[in-house]
């Protein structure tokens, strides 16, 4: 479960041919969390460390922020 949902843009992403810098932030509604589930599984060992990375696939969702409002809608989100 995500409470929060951000990235800091520093170069490379174009919004309707403009430069976008700054914060952008995934909208996650009335609740303010969103569960996402994956059908890929790991196995966890008891007193050895485990590491999960977690692909965001942030070229896509980026794509779809509003840049006025510098947020992607958690339905957009969600799509990917």
């Amino acid at each position: 479960m995500f409470g929060r949902i951000e990235a800091n843009i520093e170069s490379g992403l174009v919004i309707d041919g403009t430069r976008f810098v700054g914060t952008v932030r995934v909208d996650l509604g009335p609740g303010g969390t969103v569960s996402l589930i994956s059908f890929n599984g790991f196995e966890v060992v008891e007193d050895t460390p485990t590491v999960v990375a977690v692909e965001m696939q942030s070229r896509v969702w980026l794509r779809l922020v509003d840049a006025t409002l510098r947020r992607v809608d958690l339905d957009d989100f969600r799509r990917i």
